[in-house]
């Protein structure tokens, strides 16, 4: 941005920029050539999130014809902003693609490619930084490839490329510096606001760690300098400008968004919330990897891990311990760095971000955020919003690493690379073990690019699979992902499948693994693998007659459900891979199976309609009538806390009693999650059971209510059965059944003629 402290000359500043730009890509080119020269073929993970984001945006890009992605959620699709895919990205792509040149077969590459190139960026801004902070060009320019790939952002290269951009945060940095020095709307005002709102747009998390940093930044500069006229108005330019983009962004994805059931509290905005160790020794680290394996196991600490590296820790450490010492022994001592008014307020933002992310006991905000800020609530891992701080404490680190340079450069020009020399190579060992780590053993080929998806695509074109023959697929088992209502296992080679399908050969799923699916679409989607005597109402929005293509996984047979089983019983083979099998199913088979599942219930409670079911607990609540029910005249409103939902007590007179347990709890998009019912069996003396079934990982979905069942055995003697739900908010549930398994299906006719057989409502057409 023309950052310019030193008043060097105009073109030997951009040059020095360019020299960062290209040495710290190359410090990544170097150590990871193979990612770079291949990036359209060879990919970190075959499955999960990274194919997903690639599948997806290759759909969008090749088949999507305006902003709805319709690769999953078929047939309305869904917003390409809403679905993790780069939606910006895809989007510029999918112009090109259409309007410039023909970029399908490269697009992995492009995206890989730009996010590599991309870190150049990262460290020219931290150059720009730290030459405004007194740093030496030669010094910024070594140090800015090492900050860059030691930053939090690499270890997301691996699963979600979408937050992989580390230069956003230096960007920031540097344009909140150049705003204190000229404190006036300017042409690069504009330039950082397309930036930053392309990448918002793009990606939520990214836009709102950047807006809100600029804003505290903003915020801290007018607090501790608004006396000046010209910092006042800086700190209102740098307040402002994120305020506004955040404003936009939120107004475009709120009005354009094509679903209003996405649920209005996400699933857990500190949830994942950064610690103190994950400065330290967090995992991939290398200070992790000398205390051992217990420290490096935590997956889920890629969510809040802040790798600050052992160098820049020992120059901060050293700084402090030169200050004490200064203040309170050696008073003739000289500071070992100036001070810097923008040092201190990026110190002080970076920090506040930190008390956000760490915790909500110092600032009791969660409930007021997770209630009101609506649709930016897209996130569960506020540990991200302390990213700031690394940037901050690696120019920090470098800034006394200069203050040390120049004061034993006094003494003599050699003693200054006896420190520098030894500590470089010790950030470049930490460096080389830190993504040692994250890219160890993860380079396998795309599966989706040539040559391998051309085999894939010969396969499709001979099993005559396309758009003209086949309308959609259903992934079996289920494959739905991110609304939180309902988690589903998900099996790599049906995964594997489903996207094969969608990106090469152009048949979307009706499924979702989408970004914060619409709550609707969801149970959609998971009612396709409920037991037959639900009605697939997915089927009926469908537009036209043509059949539709099972992908089940090799290996998955533990996996399905009841329905899930009866649809592959239904379909007809037509492919048959290492990975998995493709089946063939009409809608006529779908919609015949429901019916002959009616038919069979309907001839089955003929039979024992003349004698009364034996229950051994059934609770209907009907008593009192309720305006929430999905079976008979009402339901039990779930307080948020733990409830007792069964207290039953009896004697069992058999060795072994096997027992069902079922009931159905209901679903709204309000607030993320779902109840845990735990079940315990116990006499006075002992436990003889104890377990846990979610609500939510179950698959039999009837309206919005879902069906939650287990069975478990109790031995002979008397005992008590108790079932406690636990609620992180109010919920309804209806028709608690326990029954004997060895007494056969469970029925019931309720007071308004509904028939209940093992727990599902036998509709009756007629």
């Amino acid at each position: 941005m023309g950052i310019n402290s030193k008043k060097e000359s105009r073109s030997s500043w951009i040059f020095k920029c360019i020299a960062t730009f290209l040495l710290t890509f190359a410090a990544f080119f170097v150590q990871y050539p193979q990612h770079v020269l291949q990036s359209n073929n060879q990919t970190f993970h075959s499955q999960g999130d990274l194919m997903v984001t690639h599948a997806d945006l290759m759909y969008h890009v090749k088949y999507d014809t305006d902003g709805t992605f319709n690769g999953m959620n078929y047939p309305e699709g869904d917003y390409i902003f809403m679905t993790d895919a780069n939606g910006a990205f895809a989007t510029v792509f999918r112009w090109i693609n259409r309007n410039i040149v023909n970029i399908e077969p490269i697009l992995p590459g492009l995206t890989m490619g730009i996010i590599y190139v991309f870190l150049g960026f990262c460290g020219m801004f931290l150059f720009m930084i730290m030459r405004s902070l007194d740093v030496s060009s030669w010094l910024a320019m070594l140090l800015a490839p090492f900050i860059t790939l030691l930053s939090p952002q690499m270890a997301r290269f691996v699963c979600h490329l979408s937050l992989s951009f580390p230069f956003v945060i230096p960007m920031v940095m540097a344009w909140t510096l150049r705003k204190y020095k000229i404190p006036r709307i300017e042409i690069w005002d504009v330039v950082f606001s397309f930036v930053t709102f392309f990448f918002f747009i793009n990606n939520a998390y990214i836009g709102f760690i950047m807006c809100m940093f600029a804003g505290v930044i903003g915020f801290v500069l007018f607090v501790i300098d608004y006396r000046k006229k010209q910092h006042r108005v800086a700190s209102l330019i740098i307040m402002i400008t994120p305020v506004l983009i955040t404003i936009a962004v939120y107004l475009i994805l709120k009005i354009t968004d094509p679903y209003s059931d996405r649920l209005e509290e996400q699933w857990g905005f500190f949830y994942y919330n950064t610690h103190f160790h994950s400065f330290l020794y967090p995992r991939y680290s290398l200070l992790a990897g000398i205390l051992g394996k217990n420290y490096t196991n935590d997956f889920r600490s890629i969510e809040w891990c802040n790798n600050l590296g052992l160098v820049p820790i020992g120059l901060i450490g050293s700084y402090v311990l030169h200050e004490i010492l200064r203040r309170f022994r050696y008073k003739s001592w000289a500071p070992l760095i100036s001070q810097n008014r923008m040092m201190n307020v990026f110190l002080i933002a970076s920090f506040l971000m930190v008390l956000f992310a760490a915790n909500t006991t110092i600032f009791p905000i969660k409930e007021l955020i997770e209630s009101y800020i609506d649709l930016l609530l897209m996130f569960k891992s506020t540990g991200r919003f302390s990213w700031p701080f690394y940037f901050v404490f690696g120019v920090m680190s470098v800034r006394i690493l200069q203050g040390w340079i120049t004061r034993l450069d006094h003494i003599s020009r050699s003693y200054k690379w006896l420190l520098l020399v030894p500590l470089l190579l010790m950030y470049g060992f930490e460096i080389n073990f830190y993504l040692g780590q994250i890219f160890n053993k993860l380079d396998v080929e795309n599966y989706l690019t040539p040559p391998q998806s051309d085999e894939t695509e010969r396969i499709f074109a001979d099993a005559g699979i396309n758009t003209d023959n086949y309308q959609a697929s259903i992934a079996v088992p289920l494959l739905v992902g991110w609304n939180e209502k309902i988690i589903a296992k998900v099996h790599n080679r049906t995964e594997k499948g489903a996207l094969s399908l969608m990106a090469l050969a152009g048949i979307p799923m009706i499924n979702g693994r989408l970004s914060r699916n619409s709550t609707s679409k969801t149970l959609l989607a998971t009612q396709l693998s409920s037991h037959p005597l639900i009605r697939k109402e997915a089927i009926s929005q469908l537009p036209n007659n043509k059949p539709i293509l099972l992908v089940h996984g090799i290996g998955a047979e533990d996996w399905l459900s009841f329905g899930e089983q009866k649809l592959l019983e239904r379909g007809k083979e037509v492919v048959r891979t290492k990975k998995y099998i493709l089946y063939s199913i009409t809608i006529d088979d779908i919609n015949q199976l429901y019916e002959d599942n009616i038919k069979y219930a309907s001839e089955y409670m003929a039979k024992v309609d003349s004698i009364s079911y034996d229950f051994m607990y059934r609770d209907g609540y009907d008593e009192v009538e309720t305006d929430k029910k999905l079976f008979g005249r009402g339901a039990l409103q779930l307080e948020k806390g733990d409830q007792i939902i069964l207290d039953l007590e009896d004697y069992f007179d058999q060795d072994s009693t096997q027992l069902k347990v079922s009931l159905w709890t209901d679903i709204t998009s309000k607030k993320y999650g779902m109840p845990e019912y735990h079940l315990h069996v116990y006499s006075d003396t002992a436990t003889v059971y104890k377990n846990t079934f979610i609500s939510r990982e179950f698959k039999d979905v009837y309206r919005d209510w879902i069906r939650s069942s287990h069975s478990f055995k109790v031995p002979r003697g008397k005992y008590k059965i108790e079932i406690i739900s636990s609620n992180n908010q109010s919920y309804w549930i209806d028709e608690l059944q326990v029954i004997k398994t060895k007494s056969g299906n469970s029925y019931v006719k309720l007071d308004d003629g509904t028939i209940l057989l093992d727990n599902y409502k036998v509709e009756n057409d007629n």
